[in-house]
């Protein structure tokens, strides 16, 4: 983990917890509808009269599917393919906000930096049969092949907007906007949430005390 962004996220914590909780100047939010298996648990902070800090931790739990089939006169011939990528890991982000009005509602502009660390594998498979065995002796082929990323380290910014509206304690967000990644390139063009320029969106709820 890059030391730089280990100590900004000592900061952010420092800055959030060093006064009293005060009424409606904290939320705690999750994100209860996780995209792509990505869920997110948020704390957020109010740090001057339109301002405010979040931290947010991610737990990745990706797996995408490609498959393929092919058929030729039925049975006669048949192949088929599958491409699955499998991504774990948890990623941390610290968020500041700009909001319109004074208690952390409203339309906002917000900005950070994230970093986190992630395991991605991908598995290769391949198959195909073929009737003409009978007089050829070759019946088809299977294959697979796993590639591994272990322990790839990612950091980025991020940049966009959104909007939160508040129900009595009740908090409802949503934002989006562009993350710049930077992360091993091999392993980046395999998940589309690190590849160097990549939209977020995110949706979330939770209770303001």
């Amino acid at each position: 983990m890059n030391k730089q962004l280990q100590f900004l996220t000592i900061t952010a914590f420092i800055i959030l917890f060093a006064t009293t909780l005060g009424a409606q100047q904290n939320i705690v939010k999750i994100r209860p509808l996780p995209i792509l298996g990505k869920f997110g648990f948020q704390y957020e902070r109010k740090i001057a009269v339109h301002s405010s800090i979040e931290v947010e931790w991610q737990r990745w739990n990706v797996q995408r599917n490609k498959d393929n089939n092919f058929f030729l006169l039925g049975l006669l011939y048949a192949s088929s393919s599958s491409d699955v990528i499998r991504v774990k890991g948890n990623r941390f982000q610290v968020t500041g906000r700009y909001y319109e009005h004074e208690n952390m509602t409203g339309w906002f502009a917000e900005g950070g930096f994230n970093f986190g660390k992630f395991d991605i594998s991908r598995t290769e498979s391949s198959s195909s049969f073929s009737v003409l065995g009978l007089f050829t002796g070759d019946f088809g082929s299977w294959s697979t092949k796993t590639t591994r990323y272990d322990n790839v380290r990612a950091k980025g910014l991020k940049a966009g907007g959104g909007f939160q509206k508040k129900y009595g304690g009740l908090f409802v967000n949503l934002s989006g906007g562009l993350e710049f990644n930077e992360v091993d390139p091999k392993a980046a063009a395999l998940v589309r949430g690190l590849r160097p320029v990549t939209p977020y969106g995110r949706f979330a709820i939770g209770v303001g005390f």
